[in-house]
């Protein structure tokens, strides 16, 4: 194990080949491995990067991430702003299992999938990483070594749950399942999703069209061994089916619903339907089922932007009460109609500023 850590901390480097890493950032390191070494979903963690070739970098320019994986490069990419040895050896064993990911499924976004399942593999991934992440901690702190985690909601899942079983495989499930209660955070990464898929479609619709894309249904079974723990399924396939997976925001739903019959109408391959079949995701993690979902007005509540998480059940309510008084008016109803069509959000913002496609209040 000793040559395992060796070699990461070889391989360790800034993203400027003319910049070192400082002899903080290497001591910051060379702790993490140290934290990894002693616990069991470290120590796979530190074989996967070996084994897999990665190399470790900083990248203190990320904004709003710690860590980020990538595969074609096979880097793992930190952010030792605010990282402390015992933290960053939690994100290097997310990073690692998406490593893993990666190893497994080299193609993650193979478009002869359906794009409802794409969207649920990137999700699933995400929260699958998240759920090693919380077991590392719970290893590490029953071995006396502290990672603070106590404001993540997969963790309290997790912890919870090996609380009342004593079974790792049934916590690492719970904290995976919880992962997806989690409104904003889950949002942000359908958005981030939809843009990956997004890309995809428009690939293969201009300018030459290739067909065979978006026609195959992942199988029960592929769904299940999808993710694992210890080399084994840890989730069915009936949870990823269930409307908080089988969901995204409207606006992302209603724009890749549009591409999916863009691809169908040029290529002539049978229309995907499974983007409208998908439920919709609202900002507080809500699920409105696709079978209940309306126009015009509803879509404006649905895609509405808060100017803050707190505010939105009060915002979401005065909002509700704004749209029902215009659908009374005729130019009230031809104004949500417009907005609608024209894929207008609202936003609720003290600045009032016009920009985009927002009108702000």
């Amino acid at each position: 194990m000793p040559r395992t850590k060796s070699t990461l901390q070889q391989a360790f480097s800034s993203p400027s080949q003319s910049e070192s890493p400082t002899e903080q950032e290497l001591k910051i390191l060379s702790d993490a491995l140290e934290v990894m070494m002693n616990v069991p979903v470290g120590v796979r963690a530190l074989n996967i990067m070996n084994q897999l070739g990665y190399q470790i970098e900083i990248d203190n320019s990320m904004i709003d991430a710690l860590g980020a994986c990538n595969h074609f490069h096979k880097r793992i990419s930190v952010n030792l702003r605010t990282s402390k040895p015992n933290e960053l050896a939690s994100i290097l064993v997310h990073e690692a299992q998406h490593a893993y990911q990666g190893y497994r499924y080299p193609d993650k976004l193979n478009v002869e999938n359906k794009i409802g399942d794409l969207l649920r593999v990137h999700n699933a991934f995400e929260a699958d990483a998240c759920a090693h992440s919380a077991l590392f901690v719970h290893q590490a702190n029953k071995l006396g070594i502290e990672v603070n985690s106590d404001k993540d909601k997969v963790q309290k899942a997790f912890n919870a749950e090996f609380e009342k079983s004593g079974n790792e495989q049934k916590a690492m499930a719970a904290g995976f399942e919880s992962w997806f209660d989690q409104g904003v955070m889950v949002t942000n990464y359908d958005k981030t999703h939809s843009e990956w898929v997004k890309n995809g479609i428009v690939i293969h619709t201009t300018p030459d069209v290739k067909k065979g894309a978006f026609i195959k249904e992942k199988t029960d079974k592929e769904w299940e061994d999808l993710c694992l723990f210890d080399e084994k399924p840890y989730i069915s396939a009936d949870f990823y089916k269930s409307p908080k997976v089988f969901a995204l925001p409207e606006k992302q739903r209603q724009y890749l619903e549009g591409l999916a019959q863009r691809y169908s109408e040029f290529s002539g391959e049978v229309l995907d339907t499974s983007i409208s079949e998908m439920n919709t995701r609202k900002i507080d993690g809500s699920i409105i089922l696709a079978s209940d979902r309306k126009k015009t007005s509803s879509i404006l509540e649905q895609t509405f932007i808060p100017s803050s998480p707190e505010a939105y059940k009060t915002e979401s309510k005065l909002l509700s009460s704004i749209l029902k008084k215009m659908e009374q008016v005729p130019l009230g109803r031809e104004a949500l109609e417009t907005l609608s069509d024209l894929d207008y959000s609202i936003v609720f913002d003290k600045g009032a500023v016009f920009g985009g496609q927002k009108l702000c209040f």
